[in-house]
């Protein structure tokens, strides 16, 4: 197994499941959002100092994993994942008080995001829309992350923003609440096509303890969702991390994206004491000498 997960479907073919662990993954995890939320409209490129959608919050080594599956070498699906910290979470940007609800009630939460799947890998159209390959491979990622959280975490709550359409079979059999309406908004500050959004939450804590009762296969969500869950996924999957090194953390934070410039106050102590570097380490790293 090691540190992959492999799966097998009938068209695509093997697709290796993992947490992206060199610089390389996550670049080419990161570029494919860009491309396909450019494609989409949902990002304006504009604003962009290189093709590839880096965050702030991919600064940090402890709180974040970013997800990927790989086809024949190709990154083509990803998700990143990011626990609470200093820097907030993304879903802050549009969901600030509904996120502030659950911290000011205790709640440790999480968020899952940049999630993006290559162009044209199904090119069949199925009937009513639904595509069960489809479905089980985006699926397989969101399940990392949930095993991540539900396992590799403390969180007590999981979070997303995601369209609202009802349609969308991808989180259907998900025990998600709404915590927070329809807003209209992009990706980035200013966006001249805003899109639907919705946040939700699934309640990690209580799962944890719905899923240790044997009971619990009498509640019919829960019963789908453990069908869903399937087996537990072997740790040497999830443990891996990546950590960049000051000429990683110059070429994404500097050279591809202003993200270091942005930093200040406490959210700057933060991130460079996650990285043990001192304001001078920080300024040597802004002029590319480290």
């Amino acid at each position: 197994m090691g540190t992959s997960l492999t799966k097998r479907f009938a068209t695509l073919g093997v697709v290796e499941y993992k947490i992206a662990t060199t610089p390389q993954e996550m670049e080419e995890a990161l570029s494919l959002v860009y491309r396909e939320y450019a494609k989409r409209g949902l990002i304006l490129p504009a604003r962009y100092k290189a093709p590839i959608r880096v965050g702030v919050h991919h600064l940090l080594p402890e709180e974040t994993r970013v997800f990927i599956g790989v086809k024949e070498g190709e990154v083509v699906i990803t998700l990143s994942a990011f626990k609470d910290s200093p820097l907030g979470l993304p879903m802050d940007g549009g969901y600030g008080p509904e996120a502030d609800a659950l911290r000011a009630g205790g709640r440790k939460i999480g968020e899952v995001g940049y999630f993006a799947v290559k162009g044209g890998l199904f090119k069949r159209k199925r009937l009513l829309g639904f595509d069960p390959e489809k479905l089980s491979f985006i699926f397989t990622m969101f399940r990392l992350a949930l095993q991540w959280g539900l396992y590799f975490t403390d969180l007590d709550d999981g979070c997303l923003v995601t369209n609202p359409d009802p349609k969308r079979m991808s989180f259907k059999y998900f025990p998600l609440d709404v915590i927070g309406g329809v807003k209209h908004f992009g990706f980035d500050e200013t966006h001249v096509k805003p899109k639907p959004a919705v946040a939700k939450r699934i309640d990690l804590k209580a799962l944890r303890a719905a899923l240790k009762k044997p009971l619990s296969w009498l509640n019919f969500k829960i019963a789908l969702f453990r069908c869903a869950l399937d087996k537990a996924i072997p740790r040497e999957v999830l443990e891996p991390k990546l950590r960049l090194s000051p000429r990683d953390l110059h070429r994404f934070f500097v050279e591809k994206s202003d993200v270091l410039k942005s930093l200040q106050g406490e959210k700057l102590e933060y991130v460079l004491k996650s990285h043990g570097m001192s304001k001078d380490d920080y300024n040597l790293l802004l002029s590319g000498h480290w």
